[in-house]
């Protein structure tokens, strides 16, 4: 059976609401100038999925006989996961620009979302490095596997990682990050400013909430965001 968060717990979602979540829909900002500082010689930039919610359940959790048949699928409902690689392949550039490095591209998602991501890179001119990560097959994939994919992959060792997400997710990533990335790895999450993927803000932003109080409370997450 599914744990929930403690009802006392009430207090601490609405602080998350108040101090974390509600002020991110105000950022206009892609990248402060501390942000890059913290960036400019990052080892790589992490585009992380989103869930496909427009897309039924039982189509996302159907093994797709052709290639064609679920890419075109994604296409169609993925508008939040080609923000999220646009402003990575755009945070990317601007490292590029102003340091001469290029940290690769990587793509972290469901595996059949993979061929999908690696489609919208290409389609938006990246021309970098792109590594991949599958974090598993629906329903089991979550952002808890999508870390723990990191964690274990052999071919990245990186000292620092740049996470780009949709704004409401950056504080669940800061901490799941904290739970499951090791002491040594350290990283930055660049919330997407909210005019790149607008969505109904109370609901998503008191989800958000829930989530982590409920993944804190069962020891999946930290519950505060520093280390």
């Amino acid at each position: 059976m599914k744990e929930y968060a403690p009802i006392d717990d009430v207090s601490f979602r609405g602080k998350l609401l108040v101090e974390e979540l509600r002020p991110l829909v105000r950022r206009t900002e892609l990248l402060t100038q501390k942000e890059f500082e913290k960036i400019k010689n990052t080892d790589a930039v992490v585009a992380l999925s989103a869930a496909q919610e427009k897309l039924p359940h039982r189509d996302r959790a159907k093994r797709f006989d052709k290639e064609q048949e679920y890419l075109e699928a994604f296409l169609e409902t993925s508008d939040e996961n080609r923000a999220r690689i646009g402003t990575a392949i755009e945070i990317i550039g601007i490292i590029q620009k102003r340091t001469g490095n290029t940290p690769p591209l990587v793509l972290n998602g469901e595996d059949q979302q993979l061929v999908g991501m690696f489609y919208v890179a290409k389609q938006l001119g990246f021309e970098g490095e792109i590594l991949f990560q599958n974090s598993g097959a629906y329903p089991h994939s979550n952002t808890k596997t999508q870390f723990i994919e990191l964690r274990e992959d052999p071919d990245l060792t990186p000292k620092h990682i740049t996470f780009v997400s949709t704004g409401y997710h950056e504080p669940r990533i800061v901490r799941t990050a904290n739970k499951q990335l090791p002491r040594e790895i350290d990283f930055t999450v660049i919330p997407m400013p909210y005019d790149r993927y607008r969505y109904p803000i109370e609901t998503r932003l008191r989800g958000e909430a829930d989530r982590i109080a409920t993944y804190s409370a069962n020891g999946d997450i930290s519950r505060e965001r520093e280390r």
